[in-house]
């Protein structure tokens, strides 16, 4: 059974300011702080319990902090509940409604094309990467996004690296470079590996852009002492 944890979120006075739930509040609160709540500085679990019983608690937690003085955002009382005040006309939901349903791929295809090639101004990548950094998608969602994207034809094809871009590669030190795998993270990666197979017209493809080019005397030093780890952890096996 999941466990979801019952957080609040503290701005930089010390004050609790909002209460919420998920099953990873890290992550959660970076979501936050992208989206509309940048003066929360630190979050604190109020509580961890079953995921079958996270309503229950929030609705509890959003009550006791109101009664204390906790000068909270939440709008709602908890629990996926619907702020008492808001309830949509007729006439909003048949628009809500008919809103959804004009998102075709067309329509898709349309806001993509419009936003694509705007370069973001230096202010706007530099807020990216403050709110994105240490974040890591959890396996469900890298799972997702790689089912998602299979077939797909690469959004790079047929485009080449412009002499800028090529000059800022050039010298570039590789951010794994010296760093090895863990045996959990070897052991993961022989995982997701076994039964693939690269397409004929792939294998075709690698064979010919290695034909006629030689392996360095560092390249093939370092294949043989490889080749000798491998062989003597099969022997000892």
């Amino acid at each position: 059974m999941k466990t979801v944890s019952i957080y609040v979120l503290l701005d930089s006075n010390g004050l609790r300011r909002y209460i919420g739930k998920s099953i990873d509040p890290a992550s959660r609160i970076k979501d936050h702080r992208r989206r509309k709540f940048q003066w929360a500085v630190s979050y604190e679990i109020l509580e961890t319990c079953p995921d079958t019983d996270w309503e229950s608690r929030e609705k509890f937690w959003i009550a006791s902090g109101r009664v204390d003085g906790w000068p909270l955002k939440n709008v709602a009382d908890g629990g996926n509940a619907v702020p008492s005040w808001y309830q949509p006309t007729a006439e909003t939901r048949a628009k809500m409604s008919a809103a959804q349903r004009a998102r075709t791929p067309e329509y898709r295809e349309k806001i993509a094309a419009s936003k694509r090639g705007k370069p973001r101004s230096p202010e706007t990548r530099a807020k990216i990467s403050v709110a994105t950094k240490g974040y890591r998608h959890t396996f469900e969602a890298r799972l997702k996004m790689s089912i998602a994207g299979r077939g797909r034809p690469s959004t790079r094809k047929g485009t080449s690296l412009s002499p800028e871009h090529r000059a800022k590669l050039n010298g570039r030190i590789p951010w794994n470079k010296g760093k090895r795998l863990t045996d959990e993270h070897r052991a993961n990666l022989s995982v997701a590996h076994v039964g693939n197979t690269h397409k004929p017209e792939t294998c075709a493809k690698m064979s010919a852009t290695r034909r006629g080019k030689p392996l360095s005397s560092e390249h093939r030093a370092a294949m043989i002492a490889a080749w000798k780890i491998r062989k003597t952890s099969i022997a000892c096996a």
